[in-house]
């Protein structure tokens, strides 16, 4: 999935199209009905061509519900109310920055626009495609040895799910590794571990670790 990698124009589509096929629907081209930054344009003309939900755990807005925040543009949030994303409309790139609910100011997620979009759906395949598996609590060493034959997929530390997470990316899978936030008591050292394959065969054949705590899916 050199896509991820590969800085290139079209890494959206390329990489959509190859985890869920061909598009269904043809694209709509409604730019003029909002002011909106080329990266942002393309994210909701390409992603609607796909019947499949892009985001899970997070409310991305709608072109008419973006609305200031600070002097950023206010674009994602969590549906839990645990976090906040917007961009920057005018620096060059529209940056983008987070910012936790109790916190009194945002912090840069150092990267762009368009390459934040397109992290946040390779993290979301990683925790919610057809075929994964997760573990809340593995180890550095079984964290090493899922992704030990991927790539990192060079960008800063994503704030989500948890600060501090990696993408890491196979020529069928992707995987997330980030500090653990699972709701049981948490162990010192241990860390959240997704693994998404495409087809099942290339995530059934991925080194998993020994252990039960293992999660299989598809989940619905």
């Amino acid at each position: 999935m050199r896509d991820l990698i590969d800085d290139v124009p079209d890494a959206l589509t390329s990489f959509l199209t190859r985890w869920y096929g061909p598009p269904a629907r043809t694209p709509v081209d409604d730019s003029g009905r909002h002011h909106l930054p080329a990266a942002l344009h393309e994210w909701y003309r390409t992603t609607r061509r796909w019947q499949t939900t892009m985001v899970h755990d997070r409310i991305f807005l709608k072109p008419e519900h973006l609305r200031d925040h600070d002097g950023l543009t206010l674009f994602m949030i969590d549906s839990e109310g645990d976090g906040l994303w917007a961009f920057d409309p005018a620096a060059d790139g529209n940056p983008v920055y987070h910012r936790d609910p109790a916190a009194e100011s945002w912090s840069l997620c150092e990267l762009t626009l368009r390459r934040f979009l397109l992290l946040t759906v390779a993290a979301e395949v990683a925790l919610y495609g057809t075929y994964a598996r997760c573990s809340w609590t593995a180890s550095k060493a079984q964290a090493q040895q899922v992704t030990t034959t991927m790539a990192e997929v060079p960008h800063h530390p994503m704030s989500w799910p948890t600060p501090g997470a990696r993408l890491y990316c196979g020529p069928e899978t992707l995987a997330v590794v980030a500090p653990s936030w699972s709701d049981k008591p948490l162990i010192p050292r241990t860390f959240a571990l997704l693994l998404a394959g495409r087809p099942r065969w290339a995530l059934d054949a991925a080194a998993l670790p020994d252990g039960d705590d293992w999660l299989r899916r598809p989940l619905p």
